[in-house]
């Protein structure tokens, strides 16, 4: 099992040594590291980690394309359009999803702490985010917490006289992707409920049945049911309010 994720880079000059002195100062913990020319090897607990650096950007079109749709960051255009180089970071072990997904945000939250690196971007989640936001989100981790915002895209669209919000990224951890639906909510109390039903779907690894109520806190009550969504083309997790 292996994750991949991307780091950009403003201009050409990345140390990285630096990124080992971060992970120490973030984590305090040391990285073994192996370096040649463009790459660094090293395991991290149960994990074999390769970066490797690129120097040249991804392709322009398809970041600015994702870009688009991450609204939360401001600059994501721009970074997208003018970055000159990047970072492939790989992680394999065959430990749980979750476990992986922790060790990659504190290798993320470290490569971010460089001056020059200004943005992260997960392929398979189509998720673009700030240099400053992966940081953020990582602290979670000091206090027991799962950073689900930088782990799993939300997306929202209307169906059949329904507003839905939608999760991508959920196969990652080896689970149905989810959908929620309201006429009676914002858009930003589906964001959050659905964002409250992931961590603690992937914090409990919790199977559900058709019908089955969770309580969420003490204001949003679910109920679950598996069904074939026609937007998405595939199986779902459906959350409705009760």
């Amino acid at each position: 099992m292996f994750s991949i994720a991307f780091v950009l880079y403003k201009d050409l000059n990345v140390d990285p040594k630096r990124i080992e002195i971060d992970f120490k100062k973030m984590w305090d913990e040391d990285l073994n590291v192996q370096y040649t020319f463009n790459s660094m090897k090293f395991n991290y607990k149960q994990f074999d980690v390769v970066i490797s650096f690129v120097n040249e950007p991804i392709n322009k079109e398809e970041m600015e394309r994702v870009a688009k749709h991450n609204p939360l960051f401001e600059n994501g255009i721009k970074i997208a359009k003018n970055h000159k180089c990047h970072a492939v970071v790989a992680i394999k072990g065959v430990s749980s999803h979750v476990e992986r997904y922790k060790a990659l945000t504190k290798i993320l939250a470290s490569m971010a702490m460089s001056y020059n690196a200004k943005a992260i971007y997960l392929g398979a989640q189509q998720l673009l985010y700030s240099d400053t936001f992966i940081v953020e989100q990582a602290k979670l981790l000091h206090n027991g917490y799962l950073p689900v915002q930088s782990w799993v895209y939300i997306g929202f669209y209307s169906y059949d006289g329904a507003f839905y919000a939608y999760s991508q990224g959920m196969k990652e951890f080896n689970r149905l992707e989810i959908e929620i639906m309201a006429d009676d909510k914002t858009p930003q109390e589906l964001h959050q409920t659905i964002l409250n039903f992931i961590f603690y779907h992937l914090a409990s690894h919790r199977q559900y049945e058709d019908g089955e109520v969770l309580c969420l806190n003490d204001d949003c009550v679910i109920e679950i049911s598996h069904r074939w969504s026609d937007t998405l083309k595939e199986d779902t997790l459906l959350l409705r309010f009760i």
